[in-house]
């Protein structure tokens, strides 16, 4: 991110507070009122301005400082890294003067990126020779023990970021001799990202190799990427700690005020039960709108509701039974409504979708190419497509008009969701995440990109579990899937979570992924990390999941809580920073499988059982007082 060729040029004077500027000008204190040193800051702040694209800005503030955000050996170490020039790279590490065992995990962590990057330029020669002359007497010197993994990586960048909880586990890098030999039977480049979640010299690899180094590299040398804002978060995120319950965190203006310490609102008393299905619940979704509400059951059922604003005499919000929605012949597990509301979608264990107008109740269209129960489906931002997938391995492309318009054959898929920006569809394979740029499973491009020809008939990634069966039951094994490799060229990046997915949520502005793993537990992800990959934040715990299908969400003001369902038939809700459990509800009497929070109420959300029933909850009356709340 910095410039400039120069070394840092700051220094004391006299022993005393001053430090002289570089171009001789008069005397400066080195340390500022609060006791940071003035070059310090100075660094931090170019590398921000630098980072923002603002480089000639940077660039005066150097000169009018005389202090070098980087040192010249430094400088020219990451530009090289930047732009691959591996030599220059290797004189560099010496003149890092680092420790033995720092050195020696410098030195892996960047030829291990070097042979990736060899093998992806099909350069398999160069690569073994990097790998037989450089990587393995990196080996011989106990180089595993030096290293700290990618595992540990995670960690140490959590800590950084104020988040408490173990790490998640990175993408599948090699980390011995052996485990990147494997990558030499790779039969291309997409062969080789797909197999290693590794994205590519032109991803963020590079970057993410920065990130690496920096748990080896004295941070006084070389500037932790983002620093400022790191600093920014940790400070806000410190001011939100240590309260008994969550903090309002508003996303506007959050930096020129200190936060406001007033507790949040958790929803905790039902405000009315619907109890219209027959048989269980297993998935209940506001609308966008957050005027409507629908659910699905086991019985074949999906119902609409209309909430009905406050009035005189009814200080909240109630639902109206909008509608019955009947046509499909066995259990429905999953809906999802249009971009604009007019449309529903609904699927299940019948290996049908059906197309509802929720204004008229009619089924408009029935979609029917999958042979195995139909787990999810995402509409497409246009509103004219959406894509479907299921337990026969297929994902399909929709046009509304009955079309399909493409199809894929992969994996099992267990739940998927629809990221907006960037746009970006995310399946959940048993124990895996795939990101899927959307523009590479439409062929829509941008009109600045040439047209290309139509992606290859398979998705992209490499599965080894089975995913829950149609019963939502996902205690039972399935058959075994295997290895497959499929065509990368679809594929963005997968991700190792660690245990078996049953569903994953999206927040509202598509940063923040929640996956429910069947070992009860929930995982929060960072999905817009600038150069540095997704992140993994926060686990959450508590609550009961082994053999159903259970559903979290995020909900109240700045997605300040996260929620789910149990099989123990509770609620839980805990804050999403720091993962404290806040309440947990009892009510339903049976598991609860799905939960909604209200898109337009921040203290208002749906929870569906297998009681038969639908509770909307919202906060203590005593709460609700003067607060123009529902």
């Amino acid at each position: 991110a910095a410039g400039g060729s120069r070394p840092l040029q700051a220094t004391s004077s006299t022993g005393s507070r001053g430090m002289q500027s570089g171009d001789g000008s008069a005397l400066r204190t080195a340390l500022l009122e609060s006791g940071f040193r003035r070059a310090d800051v100075v660094r931090i702040v170019t590398q921000c301005l630098h980072g923002m694209g603002y480089a000639r800005a940077a660039d005066v503030l150097e000169q009018d400082s005389g202090v070098k955000c980087l040192s010249e050996p430094i400088f020219r170490f990451r530009e090289a890294i930047l732009c691959g020039d591996w030599p220059t790279v290797e004189s560099h590490v010496d003149q890092l003067q680092l420790t033995e065992s720092a050195n020696h995990s410098v030195r892996f962590l960047i030829l291990r990126q070097k042979f990736y990057e060899l093998l992806e330029a099909q350069g398999a020669a160069e690569a073994m020779a990097c790998l037989r002359e450089q990587i393995a007497p990196l080996e011989a010197q106990g180089i595993r023990e030096h290293t700290g993994g990618d595992v540990d990586f995670w960690a140490a960048e959590a800590a950084r970021q104020g988040v408490e909880g173990e790490a998640a586990p990175s993408p599948s890098l090699g980390r011995t001799v052996r485990e990147l030999s494997v990558c030499l039977l790779c039969r291309d480049a997409n062969e080789l990202r797909a197999h290693t979640g590794w994205d590519g010299a032109g991803g963020s690899s590079r970057r993410h190799l920065l990130t690496l180094l920096q748990a080896h590299v004295p941070p006084a040398l070389l500037l932790p990427e983002h620093r400022l804002e790191t600093l920014m978060q940790q400070a806000v995120l410190w001011q939100t700690r240590g309260g008994s319950s969550a903090i309002q965190l508003s996303g506007d203006g959050v930096l020129f005020v200190d936060a406001d310490m007033r507790p949040c609102i958790v929803p905790q008393e039902p405000l009315c039960v619907l109890d219209r299905h027959p048989d269980e619940v297993w998935f209940v979704q506001f609308s966008h709108h957050g005027r409507m509400l629908a659910s699905a059951s086991r019985d074949g059922l999906v119902l609409v509701w209309d909430m009905l604003p406050p009035q005189p005499g009814r200080p909240h919000a109630q639902m109206e039974h909008k509608a019955v929605l009947r046509g499909h012949s066995s259990s429905l597990c999953y809906l999802a409504w249009s971009p604009d509301d007019r449309l529903l979608l609904s699927c299940g264990s019948d290996t049908v979708l059906k197309l509802w107008e929720t204004d008229s109740a009619a089924c408009v269209r029935t979609f029917s190419r999958h042979k195995c129960g139909v787990t999810s489906c995402a509409w497409l931002p246009t509103g004219d497509r959406f894509i479907s997938a299921g337990l026969d391995k297929q994902v399909i492309l929709w046009h509304v008009d009955g079309r399909a318009m493409r199809t894929w054959q992969g994996q099992r898929v267990t739940d998927m969701a629809m990221a907006l920006d960037p746009e970006m569809l995310i399946l959940a394979h048993a124990d895996q995440l795939c990101f899927h740029p959307l523009s590479a499973l439409t062929g829509d491009r941008p009109p600045s990109q040439p047209a290309c020809d139509p992606p290859a008939a398979q998705l992209d990634t490499i599965m080894h579990a089975s995913p829950p069966d149609t019963s939502m039951d996902v205690s039972q094994p399935g058959t075994s899937m295997g290895d497959t490799y499929m065509n990368a060229s679809l594929l963005d990046a997968s991700v190792d979570a660690s245990g078996v997915v049953t569903s994953i949520t999206l927040s509202s502005d598509s940063r923040r992924l929640l996956v429910n793993l069947g070992a009860a537990e929930i995982h929060l992800w960072q999905l817009d990390e600038t150069g540095g990959g997704r992140r993994f934040l926060q686990r959450y715990v508590g609550h009961k999941q082994g053999r159903f299908v259970i559903r979290s969400a995020f909900g109240g003001d700045d997605d300040a809580f996260v929620l789910s369902g149990s099989e123990d038939s509770q609620i839980y809700i805990w804050h999403r920073q720091d993962g404290q459990l806040l309440k947990v509800l009892p009510g339903h009497s049976r598991s609860v499988n799905s939960v909604s929070w209200s898109p337009v109420h921040p203290h208002m959300f749906a929870s569906a059982s297998d009681d038969h029933t639908i509770w909307i909850w919202g906060p203590p009356q005593e709460q609700t007082k003067g607060n123009g709340i529902l």
